[in-house]
């Protein structure tokens, strides 16, 4: 069961960070998790919130601000908001990346930035917005996707079906909403299952392939 840390090394760093990412790397996990924003003039900015109010020095939302804007900001261990290359930069090649898509318009540089920096199976994309990772698909095939749930509303055989029409390899969800037949029917059809909440002995007892949490 993979470990994944949750928007890095969060707990010894700002989220989302360069530092964070590093100390991620340094503490064993298999893989990091990140989000992506788009700024004003398109450029994939690494950070969770739609503002940067809450982790930097910085007051506004992303969409709002330019490249040279947001890199203006600093979190209080002084680092800038990455960009979604440099974090591949850094990561691809020492641990899988988790990347998890908040705007859209962004597939098509995402698709080019993953082709050009290789290790295709170092990397999954997984999104709220499932649409969009259908659209990913059409882009690159080869990317490796998965829809976030946070409620289930199916059945295990269900979601599995929806799945496969997404044309997605795997989901990351709620553990307080899965359950055995779900990923039963997830493994059978070659499809991996992430899982956020509960503990790492509940989720491994559970069949998960990854967990994500606080490091």
């Amino acid at each position: 069961m993979l470990k994944i840390a949750h928007r890095g090394a969060r707990l010894q760093a700002t989220e989302n960070t360069l530092t964070a990412f590093k100390k991620a790397i340094g503490s064993g996990a298999d893989m990091v998790e990140l989000d992506v924003q788009l700024s004003k003039d398109g450029q994939m900015m690494v950070i969770h919130d739609p503002t940067v109010d809450r982790t930097t020095d910085g007051t506004g939302f992303v969409k709002n601000l330019t490249y040279d804007e947001l890199r203006k900001f600093r979190t209080s261990e002084g680092d800038k908001i990455p960009t979604l290359e440099e974090v591949y930069g850094l990561c691809v090649g020492k641990i899988q990346v988790l990347t998890e898509i908040k705007a859209m318009k962004c597939l098509e540089p995402l698709a080019r930035l993953i082709e050009r920096m290789g290790n295709r199976d170092e990397v999954v994309v997984q999104s709220f917005l499932h649409g969009e990772l259908k659209e990913m698909k059409k882009f690159d095939g080869r990317v490796r996707t998965a829809p976030l749930f946070d409620e289930l509303l199916m059945d295990g055989g269900t979601i599995r079906d929806y799945l496969v029409s997404l044309e997605a390899n795997g989901a990351n969800m709620n553990f307080g909403k899965v359950r055995e037949d779900l990923v039963r029917a997830l493994h059978e059809a070659g499809l991996f299952l992430y899982v956020w909440g509960g503990s790492e002995e509940e989720m491994s007892d559970l069949g998960a392939d990854g967990i994500t949490m606080a490091m």
